[in-house]
């Protein structure tokens, strides 16, 4: 897109002077920081909005917000659970707990495996070989 067109569509003159793509790219850099500077408060919030409505759609997929076990409701008590086990070694291939593991089950299209339990749940099945003391 050239200079004029830019100028046409958008009503400023946007130059990139520089032929040498290192000097481009640190514009480019600075002009996205910028930006990030100008708009990152609105960013974080679309950015939370995304991540609870992605968390939704997996919870919504795995029956709802409400624990397998004891059959706690409140969102805050509830987390995804690795049925049988590694789920610190999913965690380290996902890049992370939380949001990451939310989009990679997303990606992966809601494999088996998993389940919605509240913490209590979750921390007992890991500490008590597997099964849940209310289980017991």
């Amino acid at each position: 897109m050239t200079a004029q067109l830019v100028k046409q569509i958008y009503g400023k003159k946007i130059i990139m002077p520089y032929k040498d793509k290192k000097k481009q790219k640190a514009c480019q850099r600075k002009s996205a920081l910028k930006h990030y500077r100008k708009n990152r408060v609105a960013k974080m919030k679309a950015n939370k909005v995304y991540e609870i409505r992605m968390k939704d759609q997996v919870f919504e997929n795995y029956g709802g917000y409400i624990c397998k076990c004891c059959g706690e409701t409140k969102k805050l008590f509830l987390t995804l659970d690795h049925i049988n086990g590694g789920g610190r070694q999913h965690r380290k291939e996902a890049g992370g707990g939380g949001k990451f593991t939310y989009r990679w089950v997303k990606r992966n299209k809601y494999p088996e495996g998993f389940q919605v339990l509240c913490y209590n749940c979750n921390c007992g099945r890991q500490r008590n070989g597997g099964i849940c003391p209310h289980k017991q």
